[in-house]
């Protein structure tokens, strides 16, 4: 249970700082320093990348987590799973928020699932070819 409870956290911990950390870095790579521009829409194809981005993050999220916690216990890659996805809906639905809703609608669909490919997918297909 603890050890579950450990992944979950250093999962949850390691997906936010590579979302936020690849964000800042395509936010540089597409607008250069933003401090004092003035604003603009985000382009579809910035929402794209940071849809990649947030995908990326869920699959090290799962990886990360299902490490820590072993092949036998699929309940931290779902509850990780369910907990990413409630922060990225609430996150990106926020009244203050100006992205589009569509976008957090997919990037919500599609954390759970990515979360489970780098726990079950990724990470135990490549140990067990190991083997």
């Amino acid at each position: 249970m603890l050890r579950g409870l450990i992944g979950i956290a250093v999962g949850l911990l390691t997906a936010a700082v590579f979302f936020q950390a690849s964000s800042s870095l395509l936010l540089l790579a597409t607008d250069g320093t933003p401090l004092g521009a003035e604003s603009r829409s985000t382009t579809f194809g910035e929402l794209v990348g940071y849809l990649a981005v947030g995908i990326a993050a869920a699959v090290i999220g799962g990886w990360i987590t299902a490490r820590i916690t072993g092949p036998n216990m699929a309940w931290p890659l779902l509850l990780l799973g369910i907990v990413l996805g409630a922060i990225a809906y609430v996150g990106f639905t926020a009244p203050t928020s100006q992205w589009p809703l569509w976008w957090a609608v997919i990037l919500t669909a599609l954390v759970p699932p990515c979360v489970w490919v780098g726990g079950r997918g990724i990470g135990f297909a490549a140990r067990d070819r190991s083997r």
